[in-house]
């Protein structure tokens, strides 16, 4: 299996879509042929339900007929005059007067009775050990099976087979006085002709041919032109060119139908044959215009590949080679365009990203030559602070020490944030530096918990805002002016506070500076600068009114910046 997988893998585009459509159309007259037999089947169905339900008008017919002959000799064995003339036959001796009296009574009530049936080809009467009416050429010994058949069914009127023929035969028990002794056997041949015809009149309103043959047990009752022979089991069957279908009813008579199904069967074969010689042209024309079109197609995708072969080796499309496709607007002119464009362009991108390569090797090579001018301040900032412990003046090396270090961590912007442990060693360096110039005019606290030192906040960020305090603050004042900063976790956050006892900032500050109603002292780095570096390194949380970056307050006399940051835990 891996390996066909492999081989369909290896298979061009074109012959994969050919594989598919010859497999798709082998399907669709497969499927067509299916069809045609299933339609076929469905056909002898309905045609086998048609007549079944013509069946059933026949049974209902003969069955109502017999019926009328079970209330005819019921209406016979329940008649008085027969009742007492049939015990006056039976008690009077043959022959006598009142004897032939009661025969001829007994005849002209049969014939009354009989006069509006003509399904009864004869009838008889057997009474008193002997047939008395004369109408049949029956005898007591062929009689003796029918006579057991009536008595057996005591009363009740029966329908038996003898010698292909058939016969209707009922017991007469006396009902006068409440005693039900035999007083004779109606015996009554049946016309099954007749009975078929008055039936064939619902059948004649079909208007399909067919043969009917009535089957009695094993013996042929009725037939219409020839007999024919009863299958095996209930069901239909092609027989020849004939369609048989056989219907038994609770009476166990067999009724087999026989209908012309040559002509029926050829129009069949000659529908399924055109059809399926139809739908073979149809998958040929289909296959044909297939592989035209897909020809037609792969024709332009095969020149496509080269083109992109070529492109691989830096050559580039002609303009010739794109001139048949600029007005196509089908997908093969819009990719053909499309990758004539990307060609064009990468190419353009290629020279570009040359030219900017260029740039920024010549950026870099500037870059380490700037890198000598701080590297030179520092070894002149260091060779100062020297000189001034040799000459015994610990105060200026200090503070050159310190604006060294000052220096240092202000010029080194590599990290995107740093520890507030960091952060807060360039301000103390800072305000070392401030106390100097200020002596006893500035106080400077640091009260941050140590659980907050390893905090990470943008680099630059709290010694701005120092810077800040002492321009608004220590410069306003003649008095002493003490700057502290200090910090606190409220939940995810971390604050870090700056504190002077200045006269206060506008809290506004920072909506006046976007808006530019008023201008920051100074040249260093200003609060707006701060604010937009800790929006753009932690961003905003998620409730407008509580962001990370500053905020001002003015508290018991005293100026807060709060700088709120993500507290974030150290690492194990």
């Amino acid at each position: 299996m891996s390996r066909i997988r492999q081989w369909i893998r290896n298979q061009k585009l074109y012959k994969k879509i050919m594989y598919v459509t010859v497999s798709a159309c082998m399907l669709v007259l497969l499927v067509c042929l299916g069809t045609e037999q299933i339609v076929h089947k469905a056909y002898n169905d309905m045609m086998y339900e048609k007549t079944t339900q013509i069946f059933t008008s026949y049974s209902n017919q003969v069955e109502m007929q017999l019926k009328e002959l079970n209330i005819l000799t019921l209406t016979i064995i329940g008649d008085n005059s027969i009742q007492e003339n049939l015990i006056t036959v039976r008690d009077t001796p043959v022959m006598t007067e009142s004897w032939r009296e009661s025969i001829d009574v007994i005849r002209e009530q049969l014939m009354v009775h009989f006069f509006n049936t003509d399904i009864i080809r004869n009838y008889e009467l057997y009474a008193a050990n002997r047939f008395c009416l004369n109408t049949g050429n029956y005898h007591k010994d062929w009689a003796q099976p029918l006579l057991e058949q009536a008595r057996e069914a005591r009363g009740s009127m029966v329908i038996v087979l003898d010698g292909g023929k058939v016969y209707l035969v009922r017991q007469i028990r006396q009902i006068i006085d409440f005693e039900f002794t035999e007083l004779g056997v109606i015996f009554a041949e049946l016309d099954m002709h007749k009975i078929i015809k008055e039936s064939n009149r619902n059948y004649q309103k079909v208007g399909v041919k067919m043969n009917l043959s009535v089957y009695v047990g094993d013996s042929c009752v009725y037939t219409d032109d020839s007999e024919i022979h009863p299958l095996e089991a209930d069901g239909w069957t092609i027989r020849d060119d004939d369609f048989v279908v056989q219907c038994t009813t609770n009476r166990g008579w067999k009724f087999v139908f026989q209908t012309p199904y040559g002509e029926i069967l050829h129009s069949i074969r000659t529908m399924i044959i055109r059809t399926t010689l139809l739908c073979i042209v149809i998958v040929a024309g289909i296959l044909v215009i297939c592989r035209y079109t897909l020809s037609r197609i792969f024709r332009h995708l095969d020149k496509l590949v080269l083109k992109f072969d070529d492109y691989s080796i830096g050559k580039l499309p002609s303009e010739e080679d794109m001139e048949e496709y600029k007005e196509r607007k089908d997908e093969i002119g819009h990719i053909n365009r499309r990758f004539m464009e990307m060609a064009y362009k990468h190419k353009a991108l290629e020279e570009e990203n040359f030219q900017r390569m260029l740039v920024q090797k010549e950026a870099e090579y500037k870059h380490l030559q700037q890198q000598i001018r701080p590297h030179f301040i520092f070894n002149t900032l260091s060779q100062i602070m020297w000189m001034a412990y040799q000459h015994g003046d610990k105060e200026i090396a200090e503070l050159t020490d310190s604006l060294s270090k000052l220096i240092r961590g202000s010029m080194t912007f590599n990290e995107k944030t740093i520890t507030a442990r960091q952060e807060l060693e360039l301000v103390d360096n800072y305000m070392h530096i401030q106390k100097v110039r200020y002596e006893k005019r500035m106080c400077f606290r640091l009260d941050v918990p140590e659980t907050m030192m390893h905090v990470l906040i943008p680099q630059m960020t709290i010694q701005p805002i120092v810077e800040n305090a002492i321009a608004y603050a220590v410069e306003e004042m003649l008095d002493l002016c003490v700057v502290s900063v200090s910090g606190r976790i409220d939940g995810d956050k971390a604050i870090f506070i700056v504190e002077d006892n200045g006269p206060g900032i506008d809290p506004n500050i920072l909506d006046k500076l976007v808006n530019g109603e008023t201008k920051a002292k100074g040249n260093g780095i200003g609060l707006l600068n701060v604010q937009q570096r800790i929006q753009l390194a932690f961003g905003e949380s998620n409730t407008d009114a509580d962001k990370y970056g500053l905020s001002f307050h003015r508290i018991q006399e005293k100026t807060q910046v709060w700088i709120t940051v993500p507290f974030t835990k150290p690492d194990a």
